[in-house]
């Protein structure tokens, strides 16, 4: 009896070492693990130091510089909101713990934006910025459009199954690397070619499937999710709503500028803040009003007609089918102070005073934070 009580003994004290030996391996495992998966976190409190968000300016409409590539509605309207509101685009940008950034919006989602990611916009000569922060903003806007165009797509189709858009619907209601790999798979299909004919961007969908597979493997997303949301492609109104959202926002994918550029500073307002309106000058009265919003706060971008209008001359600051922030009004003058986002012209940063008469020649639309 004595010699069975022992036995029982030594093998509770082996499975308990056991057990411990176990525990000890999960515990240094998972740091391990954590460290390495940017959406997982790290084993130290302490994040990544990164780039550099902020140049010496900081985040305002000074350290807003496009790019040569066009993409004058996106920084247009990020310097008008810089001059609003700096601090709530800084709040805005969160170091995420395993690397990168996480880009928050007003609706309650999150993006992230990994490094190599925030690279990409001056890489390929979409922005000049002081700092990392536009970038970093870019990246984040277009995964959001996305985002909210894909659940609208999903949202329209007839003809996808109820259990396979349940499931769809789920996971890109959820922050993580799946918009990730859409803004990715998206860029590498463009600068494979994808024309705008007859006013239509066309995607090509074999060579999105192909971009889209090696980014869900990438970035691990599960084999089960990838195969049903690559089947979504297949879908006419599905690919079709996908096509017309990288059409929209085009030049932040790295298409080139489209036609409907006019009415996307709105959209990046509505992204940031909550509510964005588009109107056109035709009703001074109506502008006037927006303008004088300028004194409560409100962000403000202005589009050039196609052409200079007669009658407007010593103009070097007009752009044809160009967006400027608006940042002053002033009513006792009748004057409007304007940016380009280049920053370059005319000197300095970009800055120039024109009457309120000349305005009306020579801007067709306004974007506007707020309509009261």
């Amino acid at each position: 009896m004595s010699r069975i009580q022992n036995l029982i003994s030594l093998n509770c004290r082996s499975l308990k070492k056991l057990f411990l030996a176990l525990l000890l391996t999960i515990a240094i495992t998972l740091p391990a693990i954590a460290q390495d998966d940017p959406f997982f976190g790290t084993k130290t409190p302490t994040a990544p130091a990164g780039p550099a968000l902020y140049g010496k300016d900081g985040a305002t409409p000074k350290s807003v510089r496009q790019g040569s590539a066009s993409a004058s509605y996106f920084h247009a309207a990020i310097a008008a909101i810089a001059k609003a509101s700096s601090d709530k685009l800084r709040k805005d940008i969160a170091r995420n713990p395993g690397g990168g950034f996480l880009v928050n919006f007003p609706d309650g989602t999150e993006e992230y934006v990994l490094v190599v990611d925030a690279d990409y916009p001056k890489a390929h000569h979409l922005d000049n910025s002081e700092g990392d922060w536009v970038a970093v903003l870019m990246r984040g806007y277009a995964q959001h459009a996305l985002r909210i165009g894909i659940l609208e797509a999903l949202q329209n189709s007839s003809t996808i199954p109820a259990s396979t858009k349940s499931e769809a619907t789920t996971l890109f209601g959820e922050s993580g690397p799946l918009l990730v790999a859409y803004d990715r798979a998206v860029r590498s299909t463009v600068s494979e070619g994808a024309p705008i004919i007859e006013g239509v961007l066309k995607l090509n969908k074999a060579n999105l499937k192909s971009a889209l597979t090696t980014q869900f493997k990438a970035l691990d997303v599960s084999a089960t999710e990838y195969k049903t949301l690559l089947s979504l492609l297949d879908d006419e109104t599905f690919f079709n709503t996908l096509s017309f959202v990288v059409q929209r926002d085009g030049e932040i994918f790295g298409v080139e500028k489209n036609a409907v550029e006019a009415a996307t500073p709105q959209r990046v307002m509505q992204a940031f803040l909550g509510s964005g309106y588009l109107f056109t000058t035709s009703n001074q009265e109506m502008t006037s009003k927006y303008l004088a919003m300028q004194k409560t706060g409100q962000a403000m971008t202005a589009t050039t007609r196609a052409s200079l209008p007669e009658g407007i001359t010593d103009a070097a600051w007009f752009t044809t089918t160009h967006t400027y922030s608006v940042m002053d009004y002033n009513d006792a003058a009748q004057t409007i102070t304007l940016r380009d986002p280049k920053g370059t012209l005319p000197a300095p940063d970009g800055l120039f005073t024109i009457p309120v008469a000349t305005f009306f020649k020579a801007f067709s639309v306004c974007s506007s934070s707020s309509n009261e």
